[in-house]
């Protein structure tokens, strides 16, 4: 219970130092930051993410989140840019660490997610995100990939661009 609340509070600093960056014009390709809350991997409830454009038809977002277990994300996505809207797709791997009668056991997942993100002329970013992720079954740290289970993700987003 510690370690999350360690690492909501550091989501939390991150967050709330990013409005005082330069704000970027919604037409230009800007790296974001954004606040996120709804069902994420591990049964997450809140999260925060780093988007890195990397070209403008592709960019790079990083992710942690916590709720019920906490976990990282690390996803590749295609983007198609029209005016102020943001339309991305992308795949990648992901880590979960949940707790279970005092053991702690990790997952590694595979997320799939669809964004659509608005950004208004003061360079905050007002997104709706929908997924799924992907786990191999697992006992004990050893997985067995023949049985494949999954979790649907949503999630709303409030961000700022830089």
């Amino acid at each position: 219970m510690k370690r999350r609340i360690i690492i909501a509070s550091i989501s939390m600093l991150a967050v709330s130092a990013a409005p005082t960056v330069a704000h970027a014009d919604p037409s230009t390709d800007a790296n974001s930051v954004s606040f996120q809350l709804g069902l994420m991997p591990s049964f997450s409830v809140v999260g925060i993410e780093y988007v890195r454009v990397l070209h403008p038809r592709f960019d790079l977002a990083a992710s942690a989140s916590v709720g019920y277990g906490m976990q990282v994300s690390l996803i590749p996505r295609v983007r198609h840019v029209t005016g102020a809207w943001r339309f991305t797709a992308g795949v990648g791997p992901s880590l979960s660490l949940l707790s279970f009668d005092d053991e702690s056991v990790r997952y590694p997942q595979l997320v799939a997610e669809g964004a659509v993100a608005y950004l208004t002329k003061g360079g905050r970013e007002l997104q709706v995100k929908v997924g799924y992720t992907a786990f191999c079954d697992g006992d004990g740290g050893v997985f067995d990939c023949s049985t494949v289970d999954g979790q649907p993700v949503a999630a709303l987003g409030i961000g700022w661009t830089f």
